[in-house]
């Protein structure tokens, strides 16, 4: 048995379904919140791996000496 607070601070007893209703409301409103911010997290982790991929080739580039030749 559950119980939500009305809006005139009594406890209104829910029925099984109500009480479904309601969480199933709240992880529908998790999904979408999560799923809202997807694209930045995707777009801010492209970021960071073309950023590392950029210092990695130039760490290996700098590292090629090549004797001058006289």
């Amino acid at each position: 048995m559950e119980w939500l607070v009305g809006s005139d601070g009594r406890y209104v007893k829910l029925t099984a379904e109500q009480a479904l209703a309601i969480d199933l409301r709240a992880t529908v409103e998790d999904f979408t919140r999560a799923f809202d911010g997807l694209g930045e997290v995707i777009q801010a982790s492209r970021s960071v791996v073309a950023d590392s991929r950029r210092r990695r080739l130039r760490r290996h580039s700098l590292l090629r000496l090549v004797p001058a030749q006289d």
